[in-house]
């Protein structure tokens, strides 16, 4: 049978634990770059539903003030 010196065997086993750190260390970075990235499109979405919802507002506005104009109050439902 083969006989493999313990030395050899110690060092397979060193570059095999450093080779599973460094995997690890490489998935947790990944995961934090897709966490960033998942962050900034969560944000950017949320910046455009608040330019929409501004835009929103101010033709509400416009419309209000139209309506005030005509002496129509927009709060008070017709009977």
């Amino acid at each position: 049978m083969l006989t493999i010196p313990d030395s050899i065997l110690t060092e397979a086993g060193e570059t095999i634990y450093k080779l599973s750190a460094d995997e690890h260390m490489r998935q947790l970075m990944e995961a934090r770059e897709d966490a960033i990235r998942n962050e900034l499109d969560v944000k950017q979405q949320l910046d455009e539903a608040a330019a929409k919802l501004d835009d929103t507002t101010a033709k509400l506005d416009a419309a209000y003030e139209l309506l005030r104009k005509h002496g129509i109050n927009p709060n008070e439902a017709d009977a």
